[in-house]
């Protein structure tokens, strides 16, 4: 899911860098319960030493616990984050990439299941306007994998319903990010 054109939010840039650092989500108070950076020691998820500041350049692992309509994700996430600076203007780009590194429990209403989710990857971009606005673009794609081979529902299994939720969840996740980095009022998204 892509907003094809960028929305426009109040936020400086500067502002933006601390705000769309993955690591800080958790500080927004809304979806986000839990963020932090971890390293992997053999299966078990630790916090990183030597961590940067927030809102400076880090490439590495993420642990997120987030809350939304209903659902409850806990994943460790492949993230990339730099922060483009010009000598005419201190923040010219700040750009996130991330890719599901392990899907660790995924819930929705009482159904919890472990390693459903498949595929949660995209990327946020933030450039400034002018001195006082910012820029904001994101992509995020998801999908489900099977829960089990056969289903006693018919054809189709939770995997493939979240599947078939997942424009409305998308949705709901770009709704969430608004409420990090507060945007104008026009959000166009295409599937």
């Amino acid at each position: 899911m892509r907003s094809p054109e960028p929305n426009r939010t109040s936020a400086t840039i500067r502002r933006s860098s601390r705000q769309l650092d993955p690591r800080g989500w958790e500080q927004s108070g809304f979806l986000f319960e839990q963020t932090k950076q971890v390293v992997d020691q053999n299966g078990y998820y630790v916090a990183a030493p030597n961590q940067s500041a927030l809102g400076s350049n880090w490439d590495g692992l993420l642990y997120e616990r987030a809350v939304a309509a209903g659902q409850f994700v806990e994943n460790v996430l492949r993230i990339g984050f730099s922060v483009q600076r010009q000598s005419n203007n201190p923040i010219a780009r700040v750009h996130a990439t991330y890719r599901l590194y392990e899907s660790i429990c995924y819930r929705l209403g009482g159904i919890e299941v472990a390693g459903i989710m498949q595929r949660n990857s995209g990327e946020l971009t933030a450039t400034p306007i002018d001195d006082t606005s910012t820029s904001l673009t994101c992509t995020k794609t998801i999908r489900y994998g099977r829960l089990t081979n056969w289903s006693a529902a018919g054809p189709f299994d939770l995997g493939q319903m979240l599947n078939y939720l997942a424009p409305a969840f998308l949705c709901l996740w770009v709704n969430e990010v608004r409420l990090v980095v507060p945007c104008g009022q026009r959000t166009t998204i295409s599937n």
